[in-house]
């Protein structure tokens, strides 16, 4: 993956979460039911990048398990993913950092860069609240 369609990846992620939380709402084309959706909006006409790819992971998935990923998960993923490939020196952690009461102390010690918390905690808000299986990014 070349590190532009990453880097759009990440940005589609970004715009996806800014506005109403990490929804998949930005994937959204026109149609009769919304005049104009977040895809066609000002800010992300022709700035917004990377939905192809998003399409080929939903077809794929779809075919594998129907109506089981949603939008919004394949975006965050699609997005950690492309990270990881351009930059395979952040790794996964795996533990209960986000469970029902995360203090700041222990989250800052574990996530130290500033780009990490925020990809953590997009991640943590697109569905994952209270997993206990993924916790974030850690560089390497």
């Amino acid at each position: 993956m070349p590190s532009k369609m990453a880097a759009s990846l990440l940005r589609l992620h970004f715009h996806d979460c800014f506005v109403q939380g990490c929804d998949g709402s930005i994937l959204r084309d026109d149609d009769s039911r919304l005049p104009q959706g977040e895809k066609g909006a000002a800010p992300n006409a022709n700035s917004v990048r990377g939905y192809e790819v998003i399409d080929l992971i939903k077809s794929d998935s779809e075919k594998q398990c129907p109506k089981v990923v949603s939008c919004a998960d394949i975006a965050t993923l699609a997005a950690y993913v492309g990270i990881k490939l351009v930059c395979p020196n952040f790794i996964p952690i795996f533990s209960s950092l986000f469970s029902e009461m995360s203090l700041s102390s222990r989250y800052n010690f574990r996530l130290n860069l500033e780009f990490s918390q925020n990809l953590a905690y997009a991640l943590q808000m697109s569905g994952r609240q209270g997993s206990k299986e993924w916790a974030g990014i850690h560089p390497h």
